[in-house]
């Protein structure tokens, strides 16, 4: 009975943070501009990376990747994927009918049944291309 009231009355020891005083301060900081909305978190491109950025700056830096016409073209309201879809359909059977490929491959990569049209299943139907922003992040050299 002696030893159980000991238990039930322990209590824990203090948990002492492994930050040091100017890791605590970044931490303190990146919680106060992260309640205010004021950053985004962001995943790199390689190495499971996590970057801290202020909302406006990745933004700036979006906006910067989209009007960079060397890697991307305005192509206005009209949507070109459905043209470009029966185009590729129409080359897979071409391959069909020479013998290029065979009626199961042709189903497995692009969907075409037996009867030559397009699986209605929604894995072959082509979806919304969409942007985003994938940082590209490189180590530094200890002297640089």
């Amino acid at each position: 009975e002696d030893v159980l009231s000991v238990v039930e009355n322990l209590k824990p020891a203090s948990i002492k943070s492994n930050l040091n005083r100017y890791e605590k301060l970044g931490l303190k900081w990146i919680l106060a501009e992260a309640k205010k909305g004021e950053l985004q978190f962001v995943k790199a491109d390689k190495g499971g990376a996590l970057c801290i950025m202020e909302r406006a700056a990745m933004k700036n830096l979006e906006l910067d990747m989209l009007s960079d016409t060397t890697q991307f073209t305005c192509l206005g309201e009209a949507d070109p994927i459905p043209d470009v879809f029966n185009t590729m359909l129409d080359l897979w059977r071409l391959g069909e009918t020479l013998g290029h490929v065979s009626r199961e491959e042709s189903y497995k990569v692009v969907g075409l049944c037996d009867s030559g049209r397009p699986s209605t299943l929604s894995l072959y139907k082509p979806g919304v291309p969409y942007f985003y922003g994938l940082l590209k992040i490189h180590k530094l050299k200890p002297t640089e």
